[in-house]
C-alpha cells in the first residue's frame, strides 16, 4: 500500500512538473513573441523616420535643381538678347 502511495504521489509531481515546464515555456514564447512585435515595430519606426529624412533631403534637392534651372534659362534669355 505504501507502494501504491509513493508511485501516485510520483505521477501527480511529474505532472506538476510537466504543466510547470509547459507554462514556463509559453510564458518565455509570450515573451519573446512581445519583444520580437516590439522590435519589429522599432525597426518600423527607424525606417520611416529614414525615409522621411531622405524625402526631405530629395525635396531639398529637387527645390535646388529647379533653381538651378530657373538660373540656367534666366541665363539663356539674356544671352539670346544679346546675341539678337
Amino acid at each position: 500500500m505504501g507502494l501504491a502511495l509513493e508511485l501516485e504521489l510520483a505521477e501527480a509531481l511529474q505532472t506538476k512538473k510537466r504543466s510547470s515546464i509547459l507554462f514556463q515555456s509559453s510564458f518565455l514564447k509570450q515573451h519573446n513573441d512581445e519583444e520580437a512585435v516590439f522590435k519589429s515595430f522599432r525597426d518600423n519606426h527607424e525606417l520611416i523616420k529614414d525615409m522621411l529624412e531622405m524625402k526631405g533631403r530629395y525635396g531639398d534637392v529637387e527645390t535646388e535643381l529647379k533653381e538651378m534651372h530657373e538660373r540656367y534659362s534666366q541665363h539663356k534669355l539674356k544671352e539670346r538678347d544679346t546675341n539678337s
